[in-house]
């Protein structure tokens, strides 16, 4: 018991002090700033930030440490669908934002070049004209041209730039035609890609207004579509294909990580008392055992049902745990002098720890998988005082298979099946106020934007 909470401690000392705490609260609070914007003025832009009341780190910060993350873990449909969208619109909608004295230019959509006083919005479109003679509907690039590039020279036939501004290679130089272009004739491109949220978002910003959203920064990007923002935004490992996550070890690596310090005390207390008892049972082997497939078991169950909820803990774990004790109960229940009282009241503390797994960052998938796969494996691991040997061996016969093979099934439902399930989230979070289980919908996008344009 001592290594794994010894661990968790390094661990949330070491994450709070290069995360640092979010907002200490229930609610969102709104951080505004002054920044530079693209358009190369001081602007002020703000957005909604969760509190944390565990006084711990943000969602973000907790995905990018490791937390149970259904997007981070496979290709999730909805997740890419809306990336899609919007790489779809930067390739054929958007266009070179260029100041009127030329110090600056953006590649953007022309909603968000009106924005910006004293700007011209540089789109090829199907009229063929002096500067657009092959009829492109893609671009163009800021500081880039097809027609008065030098060297890549777009030639005709298969050497020409494709019209898909994703696909055109840098510029390294340009001939003497280039005059008059008012994309080639900015002296700075202000905006690069920054990856933004928890759902792969991306934004042309500054440096500046980047680090104020605490995004991720491309400064060698011209398109959000040349950068993976899902990677970003996950962090640890990069993913083997930039498009397809594959961080599946996040079931294991998030029971060592906590959403705050009273999660981490209350963690610690209930892990240390029980795994204790556990311990003089069935040994530290078996004991380890039980806790971490209790705890994958549970993160997987979870992930399945609601995997846009970022979750870290052994919360599954423990519930594990508890099961354990809870079988013991049962299996000794001819030799107790009062199995009834003893059993209710690790009934009663399980019920305690369900409500709790109603609050924000608390999983009650993970408690109730947790528990169950707890049982499984507490009855084949735990000595039985009075069982026959057969009968043991019986139980151990039945009880390891069933819980592999529901390991094995519910790894595959969650690779497999996209549950669309929008009343699963009230069984983890009650909604007391109107932002309380915000951050479990799938609207996070939309509010993110939402409020940076509002401002």
């Amino acid at each position: 018991t001592a290594l794994p909470i010894s661990v968790q401690v390094i661990v949330l000392v070491v994450s709070m002090a290069v995360y640092g705490v979010a907002p200490i609260g229930f609610e969102f609070k709104t951080k505004q700033s002054q920044v530079m914007a693209t358009s190369l003025a001081i602007e002020s832009r703000g957005y909604d930030v969760e509190q944390n009341f565990w006084i711990g780190p943000s969602y973000e910060n907790l995905i990018h440490l490791g937390a149970k993350f259904g997007p981070c873990m496979r290709r999730d449909s909805r997740v890419y669908d809306a990336i899609e969208r919007e790489r779809t619109a930067e390739i054929h909608d958007h266009g070179c934002c260029v100041r009127l004295d030329r110090i600056g230019c953006v590649f953007t959509s022309s909603s968000e070049c009106s924005k910006s006083l004293f700007t011209e919005f540089v789109k090829y479109n199907v009229t063929p004209d002096i500067f657009n003679p092959d009829r492109r509907t893609s671009g163009p690039l800021c500081k880039s041209d097809p027609y008065t590039c030098s060297n890549p020279v777009s030639g005709s036939g298969s050497s020409a730039w494709k019209d898909d501004v994703s696909e055109w290679p840098d510029c390294l130089s340009f001939g003497s035609s280039s005059s008059g272009i008012a994309q080639l004739e900015c002296e700075e491109v202000t905006g690069r890609p920054c990856c933004v949220g928890i759902q792969g978002e991306c934004i042309m910003a500054t440096e500046d207004e980047c680090n104020f959203y605490e995004g991720f920064f491309h400064e060698n990007k011209t398109l959000c579509s040349e950068v993976s923002c899902m990677e970003s935004i996950c962090g640890l490992t990069d993913f083997l294909h930039p498009d397809k996550p594959d961080q599946i070890y996040r079931v294991w690596i998030s029971l060592f990580l906590h959403v705050g310090v009273i999660h981490c005390l209350v963690s610690l207390v209930v892990e240390f008392i029980i795994g204790r008892d556990i311990e003089k049972l069935a040994g530290w082997f078996k004991t380890m055992l039980i806790f971490v497939f209790s705890g994958i078991g549970g993160n997987i169950v979870s992930a399945f049902f609601t995997p846009y909820q970022p979750e870290v803990g052994p919360s599954g774990a423990i519930f594990g745990l508890f099961a354990a004790l809870v079988m013991d109960v049962i299996q000794q229940w001819n030799i107790l002098r009062n199995p009834v009282a003893q059993l209710m009241k690790l009934l009663v503390i399980v019920l305690l720890l369900f409500v709790l797994g109603l609050l924000p960052y608390v999983d009650n998938y993970a408690h109730v998988s947790g528990f169950l796969f707890g049982l499984l494996l507490s009855a084949a691991f735990l000595p039985s005082i009075g069982t026959k040997r057969q009968t043991k061996i019986i139980m151990i016969c039945v009880c390891l298979p069933l819980c592999f093979a529901l390991l094995v099934m519910f790894f595959l439902l969650f690779y497999l099946v996209e549950l669309d399930c929008d009343g699963c989230k009230y069984f983890t979070c009650i909604p007391v106020t109107d932002t309380f289980c915000l951050d479990l919908d799938q609207n996070l996008r939309q509010r993110f934007f939402d409020e940076r344009l509002a401002i």
